[in-house]
């Protein structure tokens, strides 16, 4: 049989319990709220700048540093110029990249795998906004792409990438093949 003080001490250890356990509850579930709203918040604004920025306004075609042009969900920057012809659709262009969210997250980056990508320009084994960023690249070029949602991943969850997220991915063509 279990003594009075034992009784006791189970139900203030129970108590205790569920009192840190409703705190850390409530704690997480209001960081969790306010970082949903911060997100939301953050959302909203890059949207209306995305849209400002990728569907163009007349402006965006002037030169920024060093060059900028912008179509239909995509922006490109050139970072830096490179040598020899372009790549054209069909041909595999080997790269180095790095991919970070409107937010500045880095998602993804060659450089620090240490392993350049390879893939075959113009066939869809990548997303869309990289085809269409990567035709006319010349061997050492870096762009900076941002890309749409519409030409990125669109509403799919990828985890790290959120649905219906704008992409930047500054990408320095290495080799033609």
């Amino acid at each position: 049989m279990i003594s009075s003080a034992s009784k006791r001490f189970i139900i203030v250890g129970l108590i205790v319990i569920l009192a840190i356990s409703g705190y850390y509850f409530f704690l997480k579930k209001s960081d969790t709220k306010t970082k949903d709203d911060l997100a939301q918040k953050l959302n909203n604004e890059t949207k209306n700048q995305t849209a400002y920025d990728i569907n163009g306004d007349k402006n965006l075609n002037v030169n920024t540093s060093p060059q900028s042009q912008s179509q239909n969900g995509l922006k490109i920057e050139i970072l830096k110029e490179g040598e020899g012809r372009q790549i054209t659709s069909g041909e595999t262009a080997v790269v180095n990249y790095s991919g970070r969210l409107i937010t500045g997250q880095e998602f993804d980056s060659s450089y620090k795998r240490g392993t350049p990508f390879s893939f075959v320009l113009g066939k869809g084994e990548v997303i869309r906004g990289w085809d269409m960023g990567i035709l006319g690249m010349r061997v050492g070029e870096k762009r900076r792409l941002t890309i749409s949602p519409e030409l990125g991943y669109g509403n799919r969850d990828l985890g790290v990438i959120p649905p219906n997220s704008t992409l930047v991915f500054e990408v320095e063509l290495l080799e033609i093949k």
